[in-house]
C-alpha cells in the first residue's frame, strides 16, 4: 500500500508519534471520512446536451451541497444511520460540454469537506465503489516550547486505487499578505498573479510533508505571522472510466 505525491511511492502506513517531552491530543479520531459516496449515476439527455447525476451518501445532517458547473435539483437527507450519519441523496444536471463538473459537500459539525470531480466524458453508467471511501484518517497534535506538529495516519486504504495527500495551510502576515502552502516544496503570494515560488520565506514558519506539519510559532511571532487555516487534504483517484475523476477530502484542523 502507497502513497504517490509528485511521482513518488510513499508507503501509507508509516506514520508513527515518537515519544518526546510534548504535550499531546488527538484532534480527529481515527475513522472513516464522514462524508463518503455510496452510489452515483449518470445519464444523458436524448438531444445529448445536458446530463443528470443521480447520487447516494453517508453524511453528517448539517451537511450542505453545492456544484460548480451545473444545477441541483434536488438535495434530500432521507433517513438517519446512527447518531452521527444520515442517507443523503442529490439529483443534479450540468451541460454535456461541461469537461469536469465538481459537486461540494461541506458539513460544518464534522469539520470535513468532500469534492467530487465528475468525468464529463461519461455520458451514461453508474458507480458503486470510491476511491479513499475506505480509508481510515486520523490527526493528532503534540506542542512543545517553540512549535506545534500535527501529524495524519491513514490506514485500510484500498491498495488498487491511488490515493495521495498533503496539509493546505494558509499564512497571514501583519500587512495582510496571505501566503498558500498547497504542498511542499510551494509557497505563493495568494495575491501574485505570477504565482512566483515563496518556499524561502515560508520554510521559515512552516515544515511539512505529506503526513507532518510544523508550525515555528517563534518564528512566526517574531515576524507577526498567524495561521489563518490549516486542513489535512486527502485525495483518491480512479485508475479507470469512472464517473468520478477524483475525489478530495479536506479535514479542517484549524
Amino acid at each position: 500500500m502507497s502513497n504517490t505525491m509528485f511521482g513518488i511511492a510513499i508507503p501509507l502506513i508509516l506514520v508513527l508519534f515518537d515519544t518526546c517531552d510534548c504535550d499531546s491530543q488527538t484532534v480527529r479520531v481515527l475513522g472513516k471520512p464522514n462524508i463518503r459516496p455510496l452510489y452515483l449515476n449518470v445519464s444523458e439527455s436524448s438531444d445529448a446536451k445536458t446530463k443528470t447525476a443521480y447520487g447516494r451518501f453517508h453524511c453528517p445532517p448539517d451537511t450542505q451541497l453545492r456544484i460548480f458547473g451545473g444545477t441541483i435539483v434536488t438535495f434530500d437527507k432521507v433517513s438517519k444511520s446512527n447518531g452521527i450519519n444520515t442517507l443523503c441523496e442529490l439529483v443534479v444536471y450540468y451541460e454535456s460540454w461541461w469537461s469536469q463538473p465538481i459537486l461540494s459537500l461541506e458539513s460544518e459539525s464534522v469539520s470535513e469537506d468532500l469534492a467530487i470531480h465528475l468525468n464529463g466524458s461519461v455520458s451514461n453508467g453508474e458507480q458503486t465503489e470510491f476511491s479513499g471511501t475506505d480509508c481510515l484518517v486520523g490527526i493528532k497534535r503534540s506542542s512543545e516550547k517553540q512549535s506545534t506538529t500535527y501529524t495524519a495516519v491513514i490506514q485500510n486504504c484500498d491498495p488498487n486505487l491511488p490515493i495521495e495527500s498533503t496539509f493546505y495551510i494558509w499564512l497571514e502576515k501583519y500587512s495582510g499578505t496571505v501566503f498558500y502552502l498547497p504542498s511542499d516544496p510551494y509557497c505563493y503570494d495568494s495575491d501574485t498573479t505570477n504565482m512566483k515560488n515563496l518556499k524561502s520565506q515560508c520554510s521559515t514558519y512552516v515544515s511539512f510533508d505529506p503526513f507532518n506539519v510544523t508550525f515555528h510559532e517563534d518564528k512566526m511571532a517574531a515576524d507577526n505571522v498567524k495561521l489563518r487555516s490549516n486542513k489535512f487534504h486527502l485525495t483518491g483517484s480512479c485508475t479507470g472510466t469512472c464517473i468520478t475523476v477524483r475525489n478530495q477530502w479536506f479535514f479542517l484542523i484549524v
